[in-house]
């Protein structure tokens, strides 16, 4: 009989300790760890903030018990949002100088960088961005952009992580600003003060170049899609039809909106053409444009 109890308390035991498995619906949501969600903004584009976080918050809940820090640049405009840090810069320096007086604040290792115009249109994969984290810090990977760019297309897949590709060294927009994780202190050693945005992807690109580690590009199903609300002073009507869509009401609208300048527009997309961005007089181009309608300038 005590052989019989002795058994039968072996194989209870487990079962005590350990009980049944939490079930997926009660599983508490992948931390994102060490990671700081910047959205860069000046008081241009203050249209912009309130959809933008409620559509953040609204196909990413995960943010909210995963106490995530995030950080919206402003300048002297009075704004608020439960869970965001605004942060005035006052006078703005520019975009690059803002950038990294922000940066300097920041505590954790990695960021991920929005803007104020990038307006989420589906359920964000927490998960996957959970896993891009965690292997960026294995494996050293100073940047992952998480969205598709037609430019990088032919880029060689890169086996350490799942569903990305190689920037090749050489290339611009390697060091593109649509939305990516970055490694802080890299991200703050390629930012030079007086650059504006522009200059700094075409600029920091050059300067990727010496860091002997691989920036990559995300392939697959992306981790979140967005639209981009705004473009060289412009909203875009679109984005304004979808936020009504959405039920999210955005009042009426201090920028010009794109309807009105459909010329200019279609000039500006047929000049970002894939084809187009790889001629050697292409920023050039840009500038002569520029002079045509300062709304195609890339600093307007």
């Amino acid at each position: 009989m005590k052989l019989l109890n002795r058994f039968l308390f072996i194989l209870i035991l487990p079962l005590v300790c350990f009980g049944k498995p939490q079930s997926s619906s009660n599983a508490k949501p992948r931390m994102l760890g060490d990671l700081t969600i910047i959205i860069s903004s000046c008081d241009k584009y203050h249209d912009c903030w309130k959809p933008c976080l409620d559509l953040l918050f609204k196909y990413w809940p995960e943010l909210k018990p995963a106490k995530t820090p995030i950080i919206l640049i402003t300048n002297n405009r009075p704004f608020s949002y439960l869970g965001v840090d605004v942060h005035q810069t006052g006078v703005d320096h520019g975009w690059s100088a803002n950038m990294i007086e922000v940066l300097k604040k920041v505590k954790t290792r990695y960021v991920l960088y929005l803007q104020e115009d990038y307006f989420m249109t589906r359920p964000v994969n927490h998960k996957k961005l959970a896993y891009f984290v965690q292997k960026m810090k294995e494996q050293q990977i100073p940047y992952i952009q998480l969205n598709d760019d037609p430019y990088f297309e032919k880029a060689l897949p890169f086996s350490g992580i799942i569903n990305t590709a190689i920037k090749d060294k050489h290339t611009d927009w390697r060091t593109s600003l649509q939305a990516s994780l970055w490694e802080k202190d890299v991200f703050l050693w390629l930012l030079k003060p007086t650059e504006s945005a522009w200059d700094f992807e075409g600029n920091s690109s050059i300067r990727s170049e010496g860091i002997m580690r691989p920036f990559l590009i995300e392939r697959g199903a992306y981790a979140f899609d967005y639209l981009n609300a705004c473009g060289l002073g412009f909203m875009h009507q679109e984005s304004i039809n979808f936020l009504k869509i959405h039920g999210i009401h955005i009042g009426s609208v201090s920028l010009p909106i794109d309807a009105d300048y459909k010329f200019t527009l279609w000039l500006r997309n047929f000049s970002n053409q894939p084809v187009i961005r790889k001629l050697n007089l292409y920023r050039n181009w840009l500038k002569i444009m520029g002079l045509w309608d300062p709304k195609f300038s890339k600093k307007s």
